[in-house]
C-alpha cells in the first residue's frame, strides 16, 4: 500500500509517506524480510507481488519537498525532472508542468501522482496527476496519495482537523508546533498500520516518515524511537525501532536490524562510506537513548503516545535507561500517568475504530522522580537478571501475521515446547536481551539444521507435557521503603488465577502493604523445570 498525506496550516506545509514497496518476480529491495522494522507481516499478494518495507517516498531541494505515488519507474523520471527544474529556480508548478511536457504521452504511461510542498511566502501544495485533464493543479485541502482503505481516509480526515485544531494553540506559544503536528500524524498512521493491515492478505505501510516546510526551507524529520509495547508494559515485551531521515535516504535501527533505505535516486549525492557512515550514527544515537521523541505503540488498544524527549534520558512522564555492558539494550520506565495515557485511563473499547493520539511536549523532572525512575530501574535489572540467569530465552507462537503468546524459557525446554506446541504454524526462540533470533520452526521443520535430522524421534522421547500449568512470575513492592521488593513464581493456569493465589501469600503478612506487579510467563514441563522463587 502507498500512502502519502500531504496538508498545509498558515505557517509551514507537511508530507507523511509509509515506506511500503511493490516488487515483482525476484527483484526485491529494502527489508523483505517476513516482519517490517514495526513487526508488520511483508510477503506475496497473488502469487507474484511482494510488498515489503523498502522506499523512502519523499524528495527535496532546500526548499521544496515532494512525494509520489504510482508507477517508480515513470514516477522517478518525472521527479528527477521536476527537481532538475526546481533548482534552475522554476516554481514547484512550473517545475512539475514542465516534467510532464518532457513526455508528450505522458497520460498513456502508467498512472503517477507527485504532491509538492513549498512557503514562498505562504504553504503551498502542488499536484501532479497524469490522469487528470489538468495534469498540474493547486490544492487547498488535505491531499491523500496512493490506495489506503476507505476507513483509512475517514480515520485521517478527522485525527488532521484536530491537530489542526491543537496547532493552532501551540503556535502561540511553542516554537515547534509546526513539528508537534508532523509527530502527532506519523504517529496516527504507525499505529493505523499496525493494527489493521492495509491489504487483505500481507498489508503493510512499514515505517513513514515525513517533513514539513516553512519559509525558512525543509525541515527533516526529527528521530523518533517507536516503543511497541502491551498495555501493562512493565511485563518487558516490548520492542523500539528508531527511524532517522536524510536528505535522500532513511536509517531503520532496532534489536533486529539496521538497514538504510534511499529514495530510489541511486544516492547519487551520498557515497555508499557516506551511507555507511549514516546507519553508524543512527545506530549510535539508538545506543545512546537520546531521541527527539518517544512514540509509544500500545499492541493492545488503537493507541498511541508521543512524548517530546529532547535527546534528554528522562522527563517527567519516561526515562530511558542505557545498559552499560551492551549495546542496543534499552529499557524504559513508565510513570503511573504515562501508563494511564497509553491506555486511554483503562476505558472500555466499544468502538472497532476506535483510536486515541496522546501528546506531550517536554518536561524535565525533579531530581526525586529521576532518583525513583533510576530505583525502579535498578529493581527491574535486579529482578530480570535472575530470570535471565535461568532463563534466557523467549519462546514466541506466531499466528500468520503476529505473535499471539510469548514465554520465557532455557535451552533445556526448547524441545518439549516444540513437541508441546508442533501443531501450530510458527515457533520461534530468540535470546531475551539481545532479540537475536536462535531457532525457528515452521510448518513441522527446524531452521539452520539439517534435512535429515530425526526431530520426530528426537521428540518422541520427551515425555508429553501432562497438564496446563505455567509459570507466572511476579514483582511484589512493598508501599514502606523500610522492605525491599521481592520477587514470587507461582504455577497457575494464567495469570488471573497466579495472582489470586499470590493475593493469598500477600495476606500472611498484613503489616506489608505490596503493590502486586505482573512479570513474565515461563513455560513449565513437569520433567524439565519448576518454580524456583
Amino acid at each position: 500500500m502507498t500512502y502519502c498525506v500531504i496538508w498545509k496550516t498558515e505557517h509551514a506545509a507537511f508530507i507523511a509517506a509509509d515506506s511500503a514497496v511493490t516488487s515483482y518476480g525476484n527483484n526485491i529491495s529494502g527489508n523483505p524480510k517476513g516482519a517490517s522494522s514495526l513487526g508488520q507481516h511483508q510477503g506475496l499478494i497473488a502469487g507474484t507481488k511482494y510488498v515489503c518495507e523498502g522506499a523512502f517516498k519523499i524528495f527535496r531541494t532546500t526548499s521544496v519537498a515532494l512525494c509520489l505515488s504510482g508507477d517508480l519507474e515513470f514516477g522517478l523520471s518525472l521527479v528527477n525532472l521536476t527537481l532538475t527544474h526546481l533548482e534552475n529556480n522554476k516554481s514547484p508548478h512550473e517545475a512539475l508542468t514542465l516534467a510532464c511536457n518532457n513526455f508528450p504521452d505522458f497520460n498513456q504511461r502508467p498512472p503517477v501522482k507527485i504532491a509538492a510542498v513549498h512557503c514562498a511566502p505562504e504553504p503551498t501544495i502542488t499536484v501532479l496527476d497524469t490522469l487528470a485533464q489538468n495534469p498540474v493543479s493547486i490544492a487547498n485541502q488535505l491531499v491523500e496519495l496512493g490506495s489506503p482503505p476507505r476507513d483509512l481516509k475517514q480515520y485521517t480526515s478527522v485525527f488532521h482537523k484536530a491537530f489542526h485544531d491543537c496547532w493552532k494553540e501551540e503556535v502561540k506559544t511553542h516554537e515547534k508546533a509546526n513539528e508537534f503536528m508532523l509527530i502527532r500524524m506519523l504517529a496516527l498512521l504507525q499505529i493505523y498500520g499496525m493494527h489493521n493491515p492495509t491489504l487483505s492478505d500481507n498489508g503493510i505501510g512499514g515505517s513513514f516518515t515525513g517533513v514539513h516546510v516553512t519559509t525558512k526551507g525543509v525541515h527533516e524529520q526529527p528521530d523518533i524511537c517507536y516503543l511497541l509495547c502491551g498495555e501493562l508494559p512493565y511485563l518487558g515485551d516490548s520492542t523500539c525501532t528508531l527511524t532517522r531521515t536524510k536528505p535522500d535516504h532513511f536509517c531503520i535501527v532496532n534489536t533486529h536490524m539496521c538497514l538504510t533505505i534511499g529514495n530510489g535516486q541511486d544516492n547519487r549525492k551520498t557515497c555508499d562510506d557516506a551511507l555507511d557512515e549514516s546507519l553508524l550514527e543512527a545506530q549510535r544515537i539508538f545506543d545512546s537513548g537520546r531521541f527527539d521523541y518517544v512514540v509509544i505503540l500500545n499492541k493492545s488498544r488503537h493507541t498511541a503516545t508521543a512524548i517530546q524527549m529532547d535527546r534528554q534520558l528522562h522527563h517527567t512522564l519516561l526515562s530511558l535507561d542505557t545498559s552499560d555492558d551492551e549495546a542496543g539494550s534499552l529499557g524504559f520506565v513508565f510513570s503511573k500517568k504515562l501508563e494511564k495515557l497509553i491506555n486511554d485511563n483503562y476505558e472500555a473499547i466499544d468502538a472497532p475504530r476506535y483510536a486515541a493520539i496522546a501528546f506531550s511536549s517536554f518536561e524535565a523532572p525533579p531530581s526525586a522522580i529521576i532518583e525513583e525512575h533510576e530505583d525502579v530501574v535498578n529493581e527491574l535489572k535486579s529482578r530480570d537478571l535472575q530470570l535471565y540467569s535461568s532463563y534466557p530465552l523467549v519462546f514466541s507462537i506466531h499466528d500468520e501475521k503476529n505473535i499471539v503468546d510469548s514465554y520465557l524459557g532455557c535451552t533445556t525446554t526448547v524441545m518439549p515446547f516444540i513437541k508441546h506446541f508442533r501443531n501450530q504454524h510458527h515457533l520461534s526462540f530468540s535470546d531475551w536481551r539481545t532479540g537475536e533470533l536462535k531457532l525457528e520452526y515452521k510448518n513441522g521443520y527446524l531452521s539452520d539444521i539439517p534435512a535429515d535430522f530425526p526431530l520426530d524421534e528426537h521428540l518422541e522421547i520427551i515425555p508429553a507435557k501432562d497438564n496446563e500449568f505455567d509459570i507466572y512470575a511476579f514483582i511484589l513492592e512493598p508501599a514502606s521503603r523500610r522492605f525491599s521488593p521481592r520477587s514470587s513464581q507461582v504455577l497457575a493456569h494464567d495469570w488471573d488465577e497466579a495472582e489470586e493465589f499470590i493475593r493469598f501469600e500477600v495476606d500472611d503478612e498484613p503489616e506489608k502493604r505490596y503493590t502486586i506487579r505482573r512479570t513474565r510467563k515461563i513455560f513449565y514441563h513437569q520433567a524439565y523445570n519448576r518454580p524456583t522463587i
